[in-house]
């Protein structure tokens, strides 16, 4: 297994007898890897290496732990200068190399420069410069110190005595993130939904890691800026989505809500990986058709509105990502009707999604008179017109912003008061008809 290669790897010093991997993925380019396994050590101060850690590990954030106590790390490096020919070239200057080039020469001397062509100076002293396209390949005695083939931790460890025992590795790694992807379909009536998720696990660390326990973490985490690392590497390969068999377990953490995967599953490096996180359900649903002129001055927004609880079909903390939403064609072809982004949302939380602006619905405000009556104090008489185009009766919600003290003088409709800023009239129009609502409003 890949993950056995991070493990055994440990260094040929430790005796790796079983392993145990869990990744705990935040919605901030930000993972936590945990290792544990049964490790050897000897008595003493000795060296051991741990290979095939994320290529954008935090070395400052790596914690070892030994369940028999006696086991301390006293120094810790880490190597990322990862090989190549040019750095190994480089790390030869001076040194002995042999040459061979197309025609069957070899080459034999000490590298004086690779800065273009190589230099060589050969076992009689004469200086040689080869063309790099005429060289048909390089022979070096050994991989020279400090280049490492894969990201690399090395320990100096002091043990109390010769011991076999259980330890944990945990270290923090950037280039993990991970959101949800929402599915709805509408049904006729307008009053229900069904919806599935998924999520999607984004693993650009460097590193693959298989059969590992997965742990999602949905909240906003306070962390230091700038972040740890911040590269990032392109996505280059993306997996259809996993049966997820139990699928996902939710539950509290601190402040936080963590989702976890009842099973193993691997996590490959440069992989975008999908795992449903609960089966489709059935939710009760509410279309609101919305005028509000400070988001948009001419369109009614259409939206879908419904509760996250029990009663309507969810009842789980929802973490944030896109709810796609569809409908069906009378020809029972499913139809993509708009999308929005969820944010985090605990359980019994009203959920409103705006899907786009109605067609066969206009609307207009006016201020259609406005005069000062003292210094502190402004009348204006504000006209709404909202035309229903439908065969069909529509209900519009217009909603009003304040911003400063306000009363309402006279009025042709009746509002709902939301707060001190907001009010909102509720109408109903026929079809293929018009409705205008005026109001008079006092400033101060």
């Amino acid at each position: 297994m890949a993950v056995l290669t991070i493990i055994c790897s440990i260094i040929s010093e430790i005796s790796v007898c079983s392993e145990e991997v869990s990744i705990s993925v935040y919605n901030d380019n930000l993972g936590i890897v945990k290792i544990s396994d049964v490790m050897s050590f000897d008595k003493g101060i000795q060296t051991k290496t741990f290979t095939g850690v994320s290529k954008l590990v935090d070395p400052t954030s790596v914690r070892f732990s030994a369940e028999n106590g006696g086991i301390e790390v006293l120094e810790q490096n880490f190597r990322y200068d990862l090989v190549n020919s040019q750095k190994v070239l480089e790390r030869y200057i001076d040194k002995r190399i042999t040459v061979w080039v197309k025609d069957g020469e070899l080459i034999e001397g000490v590298l004086m420069s690779v800065a273009g062509d190589v230099v060589i100076s050969d076992n009689g002293g004469t200086i040689k410069i080869v063309k790099l396209n005429s060289i048909e390949r390089f022979e070096f005695p050994e991989l020279p110190e400090g280049l490492v083939t894969k990201p690399t931790l090395f320990w100096k460890i002091m043990s109390n005595k010769k011991i076999e025992t259980p330890a944990e590795v945990t270290y923090m790694t950037a280039g993990f993130d991970w959101h949800a992807e929402y599915t709805a379909v509408i049904d006729d009536s307008e009053t229900k939904m069904e919806v599935s998720s998924w999520v999607s696990i984004d693993n650009n660390s460097g590193a693959t890691y298989e059969n590992a326990k997965l742990k999602l973490i949905a909240g906003e985490v306070n962390r230091i800026k700038p972040q740890i690392m911040t590269k990032r590497m392109a996505v280059t390969m993306a997996m259809p989505m996993e049966d997820a068999g139990a699928g996902f377990e939710e539950r509290g953490l601190f402040e936080y809500h963590l989702y976890e995967l009842q099973g193993k599953t691997t996590v490959n490096n440069a992989e975008i990986k999908q795992i449903s996180l609960f089966p489709n359900t059935v939710v009760n649903a509410e279309k609101i058709l919305i005028f509000d002129p400070q988001k948009n001055p001419t369109g009614v927004t259409a939206n879908i509105e419904f509760t996250n609880s029990e009663r309507s079909g969810l009842g789980m903390p929802l973490p944030a990502g896109t709810v796609r939403v569809y409908t069906r064609d009378t020809d029972g072809a499913v139809e993509f009707i708009g999308e929005d982004a969820l944010k985090h949302t605990p359980k019994n939380e009203k959920v409103r999604l705006t899907l786009g602006t109605s067609f066969d619905i206009a609307a207009e405000r006016n201020v259609a008179d406005s005069k000062r009556i003292s210094r502190t104090i402004i009348e204006e008489t504000v006209e709404i017109s909202l035309r229903n185009r439908k065969e069909e009766a529509v209900t519009v919600t217009a909603v009003e912003h304040f911003w400063r003290d306000w009363e309402i003088l006279t009025q042709s409709d009746e509002f709902v008061k939301k707060d001190a800023k907001t009010a909102e009239y509720i109408v109903n129009i026929p079809p293929d008809s018009e409705k205008i609502i005026t109001y008079t409003v006092r400033h101060r």
